[in-house]
């Protein structure tokens, strides 16, 4: 489907997607993977939330099913998640792939009381989770534990190399560790290395007493983390170890 010029505004969901709830998953008995891909233009997600995960949205692909939405010029203003996608979350697992596109879309004030205050995205158990993230803006965002802006996590050998291009990341914080990116892999043969170009990064801080990585902090272990940042400017952000 492709949905134009929406208000999707103060909605709940219990458990995943507080406004919208992406999801294919190809069963046993099926031969053909599925898509859940619809396409968001000048939409406005403001003050959705859910308990779980995705406060707007909630995108996931299972066992080879395809889940990569595109929003276009969308706003996320105040959505909130009771543990990770303050905005956004995206999930791929068991060879799936979850890997939507953000074009010029802003991003306001979003949380999370775990990982990823606007944007949280994980692979799982082989599965790709590479979100495009092209001139967007992500302002005042907050995590209570890591990515005060954007999570990529990697898990079970899952690939999540987000691409983010031409992006601001301004007064974002975390509780916890990143105040604007995180980029973490738990497993052996997992992946999480981000491309990062022309991107700014100001006044981010992690709040925590020992928090690392004031804009960007990167973990493997064991797996690998090794993003590639080029032209971006890193201006006044904080942390304990590592203020940029």
């Amino acid at each position: 489907p492709r949905i134009s010029n929406c208000i999707i505004s103060d909605n709940y969901a219990n458990y995943r997607g507080g406004g919208v709830y992406n999801e294919s998953n190809v069963q046993e008995d099926d031969t053909k993977a599925g898509e859940a891909s619809p396409s968001f233009t000048n939409c406005n997600f403001q003050n959705n939330s859910t308990n779980e995960n995705g406060g707007a949205v909630y995108n996931e692909g299972v066992n080879g099913g395809i889940s990569s939405p595109a929003f276009n010029n969308c706003t996320f203003t105040s959505n909130s998640a009771g543990y990770t996608g303050g905005a956004v979350n995206n999930t791929g697992s068991g060879t799936g792939t979850s890997s939507p596109t953000f074009t010029s879309c802003t991003f306001t004030s979003n949380s999370s009381t775990n990982d990823g205050g606007a944007i949280n995205s994980d692979a799982y158990n082989g599965a790709t989770n590479t979100p495009a993230i092209i001139s967007c803006t992500f302002t005042n965002n907050h995590s209570d534990a890591d990515g005060g802006a954007v999570y990529n996590y990697s898990g079970g050998g899952g690939t999540a190399d987000a691409i983010i291009d031409q992006c601001t990341f301004t007064g974002n914080t975390a509780g916890s560790d990143a105040g604007a990116i995180m980029n973490e892999v738990y497993d052996a043969g997992g992946v999480s290395s981000p491309t990062i170009t022309n991107c700014a990064f100001t006044s981010n801080e992690t709040t925590s007493s020992d928090g690392k990585g004031g804009a960007i902090l990167n973990q493997g272990y064991p797996g690998t983390s090794s993003p590639v940042i080029t032209d971006c400017q890193f201006i006044s952000n904080s942390g304990d170890r590592g203020g940029a």
